[in-house]
């Protein structure tokens, strides 16, 4: 996806599920293949706020702020891995965002000393099944 040539450096406001978070266009786009890549997009066509210009995005406004920071840092924070439900969640918006390093990151947390069903094996396994966020999960592990 090419990316508008002027707007690379701008600033964007974004109304994540009523939660507004200030950040750049180059700061959401630093993975590719995302969610944010296609919205900031020549194709894509951003509906602003007549009163803000901010861009509406219907998902988790509380959440989104671990994904913003994990654009700037590059890190997952420590108290995403105490909490299971924040941990899925964030996993969940991490998935409709199209994060797959995130994602990969969060399932290495879910299954630390896991040996089977990578998140890129996971990925493979989508490919190969034509699914696009199938969650694979482990039913049964035989001792070695």
């Amino acid at each position: 996806v090419k990316l508008a040539a002027t707007s690379i450096k701008d600033m964007v406001i974004l109304n994540i599920g009523g939660e507004k978070y200030t950040t750049t266009v180059d700061t959401l786009t630093r993975e590719k293949d995302t969610f944010f890549t296609a919205l900031f997009s020549k194709e894509s066509q951003l509906e602003r706020d007549p009163n803000d210009g901010s861009i509406f995005i219907d998902r988790n406004g509380k959440i989104f702020i671990y994904i913003l920071e994990y654009f700037r840092t590059n890190t997952v924070p420590n108290n995403i891995m105490q909490d299971e439900t924040l941990l899925n969640s964030l996993f969940i918006e991490a998935e409709y965002f199209r994060l797959y390093d995130l994602m990969d990151r969060l399932g290495v947390i879910y299954f630390p000393n896991g040996s089977l069903l990578q998140p890129t094996h996971q990925r493979k396994l989508n490919e190969i099944y034509g699914k696009i966020y199938q969650r694979w999960e482990l039913i049964y592990k035989a001792s070695r």
